[in-house]
């Protein structure tokens, strides 16, 4: 039997290779949220989570600068900030400053309606793609029904929802919820720049740790601007963001 040369080896070695490239390219173009995902985590690891007041002056005075551009009332106080997890529950005397978004009766955060409405229609004029809620605002009553329903693997007790303050939303577009939401155009959109609108995908990857919640690309949090951006840009959670805010 012939021994293999060495031209022979690098020949095998380039082919195994380009057939690795092959398959992976492929496996992109049918799992389009894997590709978007490692992408996403590539770019994470250049992000640093060593976040200083002085770090934040950069950031904050852009964001100013875009509120003042866009002559857009300077930022006021609200419940934007609030911190909701398991270890920090709502207050019992806590009112969410609720108002209807749309006819349908549909409530959220009057903090964020303008910020919602302005990534919906943004969504629509580049995608031609309705942005939808399925999941907002909860009452107390909700959240007990929903996690009596569902249990503690997929749904908080009350008082650990931030769906009770009015600043999350479950979003979703057509033939793509849940992890699908990250297959479709709309879905990349939404995880990579919602933070220009103030929102910040409040459970990201790899920060289960931290934020106690797997990864969920649906989940949209609203904290506001700058916060959004100085968050985004950090590649931290809210939870490492309010020991600074």
């Amino acid at each position: 039997m012939k021994k293999a040369t060495k031209k022979d080896k690098i020949l095998i070695t380039i082919a195994v290779i380009g057939i690795m490239v092959t398959m992976t390219l492929c496996l992109f173009h049918i799992k389009p949220d894997w590709k978007y995902m490692l992408s996403s985590i590539v770019t994470a690891s250049f992000h640093s989570s060593d976040v200083s007041l002085s770090d934040t002056d950069e950031l904050q005075t852009m964001s100013y600068k875009i509120l003042a551009e866009k002559d857009i009332e300077n930022i006021s106080e609200d419940q934007s900030l609030m911190l909701v997890n398991k270890n920090n529950t709502i207050p019992a005397n806590f009112t969410a400053d609720l108002t209807d978004y749309n006819e349908d009766g549909l409530k959220m955060n009057s903090c964020m309606t303008k910020a919602f409405k302005s990534l919906s229609d943004d969504v629509f004029n580049k995608f031609g793609e309705n942005l939808y809620i399925m999941s907002g605002y909860r009452t107390a009553e909700e959240q007990l029904e929903l996690y009596n329903n569902q249990g503690g693997s997929t749904a908080e007790i009350p008082g650990a929802s931030e769906h009770q303050t009015g600043l999350a939303l479950d979003v979703y577009v057509n033939n793509y919820a849940g992890y699908g939401f990250l297959k479709s155009e709309t879905g990349q959109y939404v995880n990579s720049e919602c933070w220009k609108y103030g929102f910040i995908i409040r459970y990201p990857m790899l920060k289960s740790d931290i934020t106690g919640i797997d990864f969920e690309p649906w989940h949209i949090r609203y904290v506001g601007i700058p916060h959004a951006e100085i968050i985004y840009k950090k590649g931290i959670t809210l939870e490492e963001y309010a020991v600074y805010a």
